[in-house]
């Protein structure tokens, strides 16, 4: 298994707290996640992926690509199996506003799609992520995304 950290530098700084990158070629986890007070955007390449509530009854989010994870005030069991690749962007507090146009209180308790909130590039950007096979350089095109996305908003 391969888990990488990097926490970005420059403009992005103020909004996010770290890319985060996890490989397993062949992988069998089920994890009780606790509830968490952050935004983030994660990008799914693996095989199986889940996302329930309420001892596993609800299921939640199941194989998507992308989503954005709303601040959780319940604890998620996840479960993964087989080839397993993530990449995650965990934002500091409100940090997710300076990319999306939404407000990011409406994501409570929630999993988004990521292809509906992001503009129509994003798929774009899911396949060269999926194409690309060194891990810094998938970073380098989630961190040039957001930056585009950031500078044609307007921060009030």
């Amino acid at each position: 298994m391969t888990y990488f950290e990097q926490i970005p530098t420059g403009e992005l700084s103020k909004y996010i707290d770290k890319f985060w990158y996890c490989q397993a070629d062949d992988l069998t986890n089920s994890t009780l996640t606790i509830p968490f007070l952050h935004h983030e955007l994660v990008l799914n390449f693996s095989d199986t992926y889940c996302l329930t509530r309420n001892a596993g009854l609800d299921n939640v989010l199941k194989n998507l690509k992308s989503w954005i994870s709303g601040i959780q005030t319940q604890p998620i069991i996840t479960k993964s199996s087989g080839k397993h690749e993530m990449i995650g962007v965990f934002f500091k507090p409100n940090g997710l506003r300076a990319f999306i146009k939404y407000h990011s209180s409406d994501f409570e308790n929630c999993f988004i799609d990521a292809t509906l909130i992001f503009d129509k590039s994003f798929p774009i950007l899911l396949e060269q992520i999926q194409n690309t096979k060194i891990v810094q350089a998938k970073i380098s095109l989630i961190e040039n995304y957001l930056i585009k996305s950031f500078k044609c908003r307007k921060i009030a």
